[in-house]
């Protein structure tokens, strides 16, 4: 009898991606990490690299692709091929990006969510010979002279819409100035080009805490950080914002689940690592991991929720 040519092919095709993913990965794997170099954020792609690269038999090349909110990585994965191959870091600002600027990325239905990694702490820090001791001094004294410049990752990110709520909760008005990365707003900081730095914690803000040059009034997580017990929190000091924000691997649209599978595992293993935990904490981040169908729940919530509350947002927005 014979077999159809089109069920024959149909065969052949299910064989051949079967085998295909039973020998994933047969090369290296670029992740994109969509920030600067030397971020916090790239530290920590770099040892998940390094740590989950003996996992798979194959190595993890970094790519760097700052701006935009963190979304470049993910933009990259649009028209990819769906083979695990290319993979990004993503932030939760991937969900909120098409509802304030016009973009082809639609995270629902170009991006397969692999493995939730780590969770941002975000910090308000100034220089040492800041005048500020205190998020209410600095509140305060905003009040009577508006307009203080303050550095975020990017228009419509995490920081500074938080940094806009706690002006708005303190009522006083500062200025945004956006920067590409973490580490370019430490350098801002540094250098005056703005007062207050608004962003995840990295290893250039940590070192310039830790020799005195640089003042960490609050943090806007949950709870105290255990690197820094004696500094609070935003809602601790009266203001009621609180901003979490993890970050996780994401592939192309229609992978096929033993390679994600695969990825997932090599993840999981390599945030477990003592080396890994240790890096986390020096950056000031938690450890958020979620698997694959975590992750993809997860973000259907948080997509409903980013585009609930951009749309309240730029509808309090005064109109030019």
């Amino acid at each position: 009898m014979r077999i159809p040519r089109l069920i024959l092919s149909s065969v052949l095709s299910f064989f051949t991606t079967l085998a295909c993913a039973q020998s994933f990965p047969t090369q290296s794997i670029k992740l994109l990490v969509p920030y600067g170099p030397g971020s916090g954020t790239d530290v920590i792609a770099r040892l998940l690299a390094k740590l989950a690269g003996p996992e798979l038999g194959q190595s993890l090349i970094i790519e760097n692709k700052p701006g935009a909110n963190g979304t470049l990585g993910a933009s990259q994965l649009i028209n990819a091929k769906p083979d695990g191959y290319l993979l990004s870091i993503v932030p939760v600002g991937i969900f909120r990006q098409q509802h304030v600027v016009q973009t082809n990325l639609d995270p629902l239905k170009h991006l397969t969510f692999i493995s939730s990694l780590v969770d941002y702490n975000y910090l308000i820090a100034v220089r040492a010979d800041s005048r500020w001791k205190s998020v209410k001094e600095l509140a305060a004294d905003a009040q009577t002279h508006p307009g203080y410049p303050f550095g975020s990752p990017g228009i419509f990110s995490t920081p500074q819409l938080s940094m806009e709520a706690f002006a708005r909760a303190g009522n006083f008005k500062v200025t945004h100035v956006p920067y590409k990365s973490a580490s370019d707003i430490v350098t801002g900081l540094m250098s005056g080009q703005v007062d207050i730095f608004v962003g995840a914690g990295s290893p250039a803000l940590d070192g310039f805490i830790k020799d005195g040059r640089a003042r960490l009034l609050a943090s806007l997580s949950e709870r105290r950080l255990e690197s820094y017990p004696n500094v609070p929190t935003l809602k601790e000091e009266g203001f009621n914002v609180v901003a979490l924000s993890p970050f996780g691997v994401v592939g192309p649209i229609g992978m096929d689940p033993a390679i994600i599978n695969k990825l997932d595992r090599a993840f999981a293993i390599a945030i477990k690592n003592q080396e890994f935990s240790d890096m986390v904490k020096r950056n000031l981040m938690e450890i958020k991991y979620m698997g694959p169908k975590e992750y993809q729940e997860y973000a259907e919530k948080t997509a409903v929720l980013e585009k609930e509350q951009m749309q309240l947002l730029l509808k309090s927005m005064p109109k030019n």
